[in-house]
């Protein structure tokens, strides 16, 4: 711009201007001013394009004016453009635009406003914001930021203040903007809330071993006390079980997670203006246990059988696709498959050979693979679930019987301290169930019983005078019951109560 005759051109914007208007300050009231106006882009500044009369800085401080601007080219003057809402002529920005009271605490109030709608000609420095308590005139400044929000502190719980902004120019302060009505310091009461969305079905499924995570955010005011279960058992963070609370979020994080670590997780959240429990299921899956035993033998003929068995008691958290039935002949260590396709709990077992001892064993599978994996013969037998049976022509059945040595026949006599060796042969079809017995003795727990399908063995060491009597032994099956007595004499010193009672009283 050039003042009245000066022939000095001064730039007006210290800052390229994006848009097509530009207010210019600091005129003096009657002076006329020249203004010219030029483009510039990357490749340089373009040609001045000077107003054809000097303006007239004659506006009046206060008063509300209207503007248009209207574009000239070799053919003429365009239409005019006018703005819709008259324009002050101050040096002072106006007042910021609403007061806006965005949250409350017993000892803090967010407050919030929008930016003038004119900045009186500069940029707007900074805003002062000042509070008065309820039923005082006295105003005090509490702070001043660059931001359209701030933070008073330090107030009163309880009490009740007005609030006002004022937004600050290189030329002064503008009007103040007040809240509407004076607030409240206090804590909002706000039940706690949970909000699920984002974990579908309320359901988290993972792999055995593998990491899973529940995130949630919450709310509610004041902050809520955060509580996580798994049923009944309140979890705490540990080696494997993370739980982290914010004021917006929660989560719990289960490493190396197990079947047993599937569930009902209950997240609780308890405020002053109450409590809410959300619930969440996770579904570890993996593979599934062994079929629940014991394994049943059930239609038995000379060459063939049926073994039945029971779901596993844990599916793994999927379907059971299928079940894996094997078979293994007395005096082999090879499993032989029968089907490994098996959808029902039982099989019909062909091509069997009379007389031969089998054991069988049933695997279940699902997608994640089968239980216990692998299944070999060194696995122990509560895990593989497995029983033999020794098939005979139908019609035939033995009733049990005993083969005694000759020294059995006889009363057996020890010294005290030495060991009694009770072993008797025994014979019947199918093979029969084998029971040592005593009067007032548990014979499992004072000696050890070894049973197989020819013979059975009873061992008792360090023997005493208490163990001196006669033992029974009984073997009963389908054909019939047979029983044989065996007695036992114990010469030496007579234990004390004291020394025998460890053996009786097990």
């Amino acid at each position: 711009m050039v003042k009245g005759e000066e022939t000095e051109w001064k730039r007006v914007n210290e800052e390229l201007v994006a848009e097509t208007n530009y207010i210019v300050t600091g005129l003096q009231t009657g002076a006329e001013y020249k203004f010219r106006v030029a483009a510039v882009n990357h490749v340089g500044r373009g040609e001045d394009k000077e107003i054809p009369e000097p303006a007239q800085a004659d506006l009046l401080e206060g008063v509300p004016y209207f503007f248009r601007v209207s574009a000239e080219n070799q053919h003429g003057i365009g239409e005019a453009f006018e703005v819709t809402e008259p324009v002050i002529a101050t040096a002072e920005p106006s007042a910021p635009k609403r007061m806006d009271i965005l949250d409350t605490t017993d000892s803090t109030v967010v407050l919030g406003w929008l930016k003038p709608e004119h900045d009186g000609g500069s940029r707007i420095q900074h805003y002062v914001i000042e509070a008065k308590a309820k039923g005082t005139d006295k105003w005090m400044v509490v702070g001043n930021t660059k931001n359209l929000t701030y933070v008073v502190e330090k107030l009163n719980k309880g009490d009740e203040y007005d609030f006002r902004v004022k937004a600050k120019n290189e030329s002064g302060y503008s009007t103040p903007k007040e809240t509407l009505a004076p607030v409240l310091v206090k804590e909002p009461h706000i039940e706690p809330a949970a909000d699920l969305s984002e974990i579908a079905n309320q359901l988290v499924t993972c792999r055995s071993n593998s990491t899973f995570t529940i995130d949630v955010p919450i709310s509610g005011r004041p902050a809520p006390k955060v509580t996580w279960k798994l049923e009944e058992m309140r979890l705490k963070s540990s080696d494997r079980v993370s739980i982290k609370v914010t004021k917006d979020r929660t989560s719990i994080s289960v490493k190396e997670a197990m079947r047993g670590d599937g569930g009902k997780y209950y997240l609780t959240l308890e405020n002053v203006a109450g409590t809410r429990t959300f619930t969440i299921d996770v579904n570890v899956t993996g593979r599934p246990s062994p079929p629940t035993g014991p394994i049943e033998i059930s239609s038995i003929t000379s060459e063939s059988c049926v073994v039945n068995w029971q779901p596993p008691e844990d599916d793994g958290g999927t379907v059971i696709t299928n079940y894996i039935v094997e078979k293994r002949e007395s005096g082999s260590t090879a499993w032989q498959l029968i089907n490994s396709s098996v959808k029902r709990t039982s099989l019909h077992v062909s091509h069997l050979t009379k007389y031969m001892q089998y054991t069988f064993r049933v695997s279940a599978e699902n997608r994640f693979g089968v239980s216990n994996e692998p299944c070999a013969e060194t696995e122990p037998v509560e895990r593989i679930g497995k029983t033999h049976i020794l098939i005979f022509p139908s019609s035939h059945t033995e009733t049990p019987d005993f083969e005694l040595h000759d020294d059995l026949k006889k009363t057996i006599c020890l010294r005290a301290g030495g060991s009694l060796r009770l072993f008797v042969n025994v014979t019947g079809r199918p093979a029969p169930a084998i029971t040592w017995s005593k009067p007032g003795v548990d014979l499992q727990n004072r000696g050890f019983i070894e049973v197989t399908n020819t013979s059975t063995t009873l061992i008792i060491d360090k023997v005493h005078r208490y163990d001196a009597g006669k033992y029974t032994l009984v073997a009963e099956n389908s054909a019939g019951k047979q029983e044989v007595n065996i007695l036992v004499k114990v010469y030496g010193k007579l234990m004390t109560l004291s020394e025998t009672k460890g053996d009786f009283q097990k």
